[in-house]
């Protein structure tokens, strides 16, 4: 057994939610949704997706709201930001308040799988790390390109095996993330597009690069917000045993795997 595996089965005192329901909920808490790829990713899914000023864009698992507030702020397209987590939502709406864009962007509970939109809505829908996290691929792409107006553009951004780690330590992150369907080789999240009908494809996988990730979101959230994250996270690391938890987890995660791990960018236009 090795010394992550050790670690991971020692782990005492497991918080009743699944430690997914445990991520995002500590996320809503400090008021931030991490996307791989970061601002890299979101910058190209709106070119690739056509976005501008006078597109209409629904953000499927919006988190907090920070991608649907920027593509607001800086290209002028009315947005609408869904999450299944009302805890997301709430943050959402207070994010949209004080950057008086409450005019531009609105926010709503739905589920990916049963949105409650109606067809040929949205010039563009986007979703940035969700589809790893729902088991039924098929039944999200049906929703997200029935409310696409046709010729609209779907494109989605997933966590990615640029090459292939040791089986123990893939199982072993299997275990730790305990999502929907986690991290996969670019072509699983690829053949989605097809799979929906979605033409005039891009598709592409890039390795993940720490260091740039960590600058660009330094550059998008600003030191204001960063220092009010970081106050957050120490707060709850004092404070909350489910926080200390989660740290925890995270550590068992072997640092060898990073260097297998990239993201994908997909985006398919409909017929």
């Amino acid at each position: 057994m090795s010394t992550a595996q050790s670690h991971f089965s020692s782990l005492s005192n497991v918080p009743q939610e699944s430690l997914d329901d445990l991520y995002f909920s500590i996320q809503a808490q400090l008021g931030i949704t991490k996307h791989i790829g970061s601002t890299i990713a979101t910058e190209k899914l709106i070119q690739y997706c056509h976005i501008n000023e006078h597109s209409t864009v629904l953000d499927v698992g919006c988190g907090v709201g920070l991608t649907a507030l920027y593509i607001a702020k800086n290209y002028g397209s009315r947005v609408v930001g869904v999450d299944i987590r009302p805890a997301m939502i709430e943050t959402a709406k207070a994010n949209a308040r004080k950057q008086d864009l409450t005019d531009y962007v609105t926010f709503q509970v739905a589920d990916a799988c049963d949105l409650p939109q109606s067809d040929n809505v949205y010039d563009a829908v986007i979703c940035e790390s969700v589809l790893a996290f729902i088991v039924d691929h098929n039944q999200a792409l049906q929703e997200l390109t029935r409310v696409l107006k046709p010729k609209g553009y779907l494109g989605y951004t997933e966590a990615v095996w640029i090459t292939s780690p040791p089986e123990t330590d893939r199982h072993l992150m299997d275990q730790i993330t305990g999502v929907g369907s986690g991290v996969q080789i670019s072509d699983v999240w690829a053949n989605l597009l097809s799979e929906a009908g979605l033409v005039n494809q891009v598709t592409e996988a890039h390795k993940l690069n720490i260091v740039s990730d960590s600058i660009h979101q330094m550059r998008h959230f600003g030191w204001s917000k960063l220092f009010s994250i970081w106050g957050k996270a120490i707060y709850l690391l004092l404070t909350d045993v489910k926080y200390r938890y989660l740290v925890r987890v995270s550590n068992t995660i072997p640092k060898s795997l990073m260097k297998h791990i990239g993201f994908g960018i997909y985006v398919g236009q409909a017929p």
